[in-house]
């Protein structure tokens, strides 16, 4: 009986503690989604980030272009 007892308290912290978990992990997607076009390429996209310029998944994938400051250590 007592083993019960702790058994059922325990898996009763145990969801608690998942609940608690769950809940703030999802805090920061309670806002609404912004949409917007992109800053690079300028397709429309829907931003959960809450971003104010939002980057479209095809333009996050990409490396960055070259800069003037990233080119000017070339000495060829």
């Amino acid at each position: 009986m007592t083993l019960d007892i702790v058994a059922f308290t325990i898996a009763g912290l145990y969801l608690a503690a998942t609940f608690a978990m769950l809940t703030v992990g999802l805090i920061g997607f309670m806002g609404s989604p912004v949409t917007g076009r992109c800053r690079r390429c300028s397709r429309w996209v829907t931003s959960v980030r809450g971003d104010a310029e939002p980057v479209c998944p095809r333009c996050r994938r990409q490396s960055p272009a070259p800069t003037a400051r990233h080119q000017a250590w070339k000495t060829w």
